[in-house]
Parts: structure tokens; sequence; C-alpha cells
């Protein structure tokens, strides 16, 4: 979107990746500086964090890279500089030359409460939140409410629909070996246990006609053979040919999949904040079913999915959810319609237009 209006210059600080030097020559408007682990002492530990202006840029750093991203702006003046950051990170954001701080909390589950992460109001001048449920739980915190601004996330739905075809649908469906009349649910994501995907196996109905494709692998671009992944395909072998395995699909033909699907499944066990699944299985017109937990309910509602309450029927509500819309193709196409109907509000555009309200009112304050 930036690259239509011109509207941003955006150095973007990144750690080095395959693919780099290709995805700078795209951008007119952007400049990509690579932090390189091999000629660094990299320290361990789980931090996390990357300067961005667009939806879908993520790099794992360490404490080094911080050093270094540090480095790059006492050496270059911005006036604004975008951080999304994890519980590791507070400890190593400073302010530089009198640039405004924005903080996007995208990935925070924070397992050992909000309130330990109070320097992000001392550092930032705005933080920005992917839902309504973390929107109220920041709030509550001292100093928090007038810092805070919901940005809800964003998907490519052009792509995504480009691939909504009935020939992308009767050519996947018979390279995986569906019937026609087979009813599929598809789950997108990493396979590891907050994602659910033992539970959604137990639930997973008797019949034939019933199939589960799991698009996925153990992390982004990875197949490695973890226990838990082990113990899906032990699980999924007792199937007798009803789940369907593909490992790690590179994301740009994950749209093919949910066109040759009827329902998306979300059995996370955890606090999603805004999962982009979710969102493209909506611009794909699929109906979804999902916990009621997180930040997942103000992505879809109850027109369009069935959200399942977590605890200990967590489970068998699951199965009988599946069955509800496997026995109802009239109800599957109209969620779907109700899913499609409000996904523009989900796009890149309608993202980098809020987003850039966000930074000219924060911005326009070193101009006044």
């Amino acid at each position: 979107m930036n690259e239509t209006s011109g509207r941003y210059e955006i150095l973007v600080l990144s750690r080095s990746y395959d693919g780099l030097e290709a995805l700078q020559r795209r951008y007119k408007y952007a400049e990509l500086r690579c932090f390189s682990e091999e000629d660094n002492d990299v320290a361990s530990g789980s931090l996390r964090s990357f300067l961005r202006c667009v939806p879908k840029v993520r790099r794992f750093v360490s404490t080094e890279y911080m050093r270094w991203v540090n480095a790059c702006l006492d050496e270059i003046p911005v006036e604004a500089v975008i951080y999304e950051v994890f519980q590791g990170d507070m400890p190593f954001i400073r302010r530089h030359h009198g640039q405004k701080i924005l903080l996007h909390v995208h990935g925070m589950y924070f397992h050992r409460g909000i309130s330990r992460f109070s320097r992000i109001w001392r550092v930032a001048d705005k933080v920005i939140v992917l839902n309504q449920k973390r929107l109220v739980e920041f709030g509550s915190l001292p100093g928090a409410s007038e810092k805070l601004c919901l940005v809800k996330n964003a998907v490519d739905v052009d792509k995504v629909q480009a691939a909504q075809s009935p020939e992308m649908r009767a050519r996947v469906r018979h390279d995986l070996g569906l019937a026609e009349t087979d009813v599929t649910f598809v789950f997108c994501g990493r396979l590891s246990p907050e994602k659910g995907l033992l539970e959604l196996l137990q639930a997973l109905p008797e019949g034939d006609g019933l199939k589960l494709i799991i698009v996925g692998g153990s992390a982004p671009g990875s197949n490695e053979a973890t226990d838990y992944v082990e113990r899906i395909k032990d699980t999924a072998d007792t199937s007798k040919g009803r789940v369907i395995l593909t490992g790690w699909v590179a994301h740009n033909d994950i749209p093919a999949y949910l066109a040759a699907a009827d329902v998306f499944m979300l059995p996370s066990q955890c606090d999603e904040q805004a999962p982009l699944a979710l969102l493209e299985s909506r611009a794909a017109g699929l109906p979804a079913i999902v916990p009621d937990r997180g930040g997942i309910p103000d992505y879809c509602d109850k027109e369009s999915a069935i959200l399942i309450r977590p605890g200990v029927n967590f489970v068998p509500e699951l199965r009988d959810a599946m069955l509800s819309l496997a026995n109802d193709p009239e109800k599957r196409r109209a969620m779907g319609r109700a899913a499609r109907a409000d996904f523009e509000q989900y796009s890149y555009g309608a993202y980098f237009e809020r987003f850039s309200e966000l930074i000219d009112e924060v911005c326009g304050e070193l101009h006044e």
C-alpha cells in the first residue's frame, strides 16, 4: 500500500533471511537493513522484536540484535519507531533523537500476567493491541488507557480470493484423494500443543465422508518430527485415511487448501490474539469452528462461526459442532456468506489506512 501512495519513507531493521535482496528490490520507499548472526556473538534467549510499518514482517532476535537496532537508530534520525515486542524486549528499547515510539504487542501471551510489563507505559507513546480483550486487560494498568489503541490485524484478501474457484477446489481435492461428496474440515497453522491438534483429532466424528486436512509443520518452514508431531501422526494413522497431513506448506499455497475445504477449524488451547489463518478463512468464505477465548471473538461472530467454550467439555462440543455443519450444507453456505460479507475490513488496504492515521497522529505532534 505504501508503494502505491509513497506516503512514508520506511526503514526496516531485520535479521538476515533468504530472499532479503529480492524483497529489497520490490520496494521503492523502503530500505531494508540486515543483522547477520555470522558477524555477531548472539546471546541465547527468547527475545524477539522488529521495526515494522507493514503487517507481515517478523524476525527472531537476540540481545545482540537489539543492540544493533539501537546503534542503527543512533545513526539514522527517524520520526517514529514501530516495534513488535515480546516480553524480553522491554529492557532494550530506548528513545533516540526525540523520536516517537509505538509498541505493537502482537504475540504476547503474558503467561505470568500483564502487570510485570509496566515498563511498556513508560517507554511508549502508543501501544497497539489487536483485540478488545487485550484492550481491557491493559486498560486496567495505571497510566495505560491514554496510550492504548486497537488496530485489528489484516491479511492479503485479494490473494486468498483469487484461489477460490471451482477449478482450484476440484484440482486440490483430486490431488488429496477427496471425493466430491466428502465434507472436509481444514486446520492451517503450527503443529504445537497450544494449537489443540490432538483435541481436534479426538473430536473428529466417525464417518467415511468426513475428512480433515491438517496443513502445517512444527514451525514455519519446518517439518521437524517433534514428539507432538509424532503423536499427531500416530493418531492420524488410526483414522483409516480420514486425516490428511500435508506437512509445512508455503504461505502462498494456503489459499488453495482453503478452496478445497468446507469448514475451517481452529481448536486453540491458548488465547490467540488475532489468528491470521482465521482471517484468511473468512476471505475464502468458509464457516469456522473456533474457541470462544482470547481475541478470536473480535474476528468472527455467531453468524459466521460456531464458538466453543473452553473447558472439560471442549472436545465433545467441538465434535457436536463439526457434526452440525457436516449434516447441514445450507447452514455451511449461509455461514460462509456471512464470513465473506465483511472481509474487506481485514484487507491490507484497510489496515494501511488505520495504521497511517495512527502514525500521522503521533508524528504530527513532532511538527506542532
